[in-house]
């Protein structure tokens, strides 16, 4: 019984590890820049490990590999606020659809989390950006760039996230 916990557990840090990676790699993909940086498609994937890790696991991984793009991508203020952004963001996704699911409605469960995680990541870089700029003015310009991001973020995870469902792989990987 221990020797299969142990697995659990090497499988989870894994997976974590392996999440963080992907999210790193595809927030350093630039659709276009923006006033505080660029408009990625990361936040898919932020998503993606809420959505098949669950709150605390998928958060760590969200925050880690989207802390770890700022970064490598030059961004050195970004990396703590965007470590604890991205984690509630993957964090509220994941307890939302872990909700939605009980009730069978994984969908919208999907739905409503990426919704509230989005509006996590837009408000919690906003008060950010406000802090940064000197004014909740000039931080208003980067909200146009974290709503588009996170419209496409939500859009392409629950794509890939029901593909994996209808696919079972959600179930033979995780």
């Amino acid at each position: 019984m221990k020797e299969k916990t142990n697995v659990q557990h090497v499988k989870k840090i894994v997976l974590i590890a392996l999440f963080a990676a992907i999210t790193c790699v595809f927030t350093m993909i630039h659709i276009f820049p923006s006033p505080n940086g660029y408009v990625h498609i990361g936040d898919c994937f932020v998503l993606l490990s809420g959505f098949l890790l669950g709150p605390i696991a998928g958060g760590v991984a969200g925050g880690v590999g989207s802390a770890l793009a700022d970064l490598i991508g030059g961004y050195p203020i970004y990396i703590i606020p965007t470590l604890i952004i991205k984690f509630f963001m993957a964090f509220s996704a994941a307890y939302i659809v872990k909700c939605f699911s009980k009730m069978n409605l994984t969908f919208i469960g999907k739905l409503l989390g990426g919704i509230v995680a989005e509006v996590v990541m837009v408000l919690g870089y906003y008060i950010f950006d406000a802090l940064i700029y000197s004014g909740f003015i000039g931080a208003f310009a980067t909200v146009p760039g974290n709503l588009f991001q996170g419209g496409i973020g939500i859009v392409f995870a629950i794509i890939i996230s029901e593909l994996l469902r209808t696919s079972k792989m959600d179930k033979k990987l995780f």
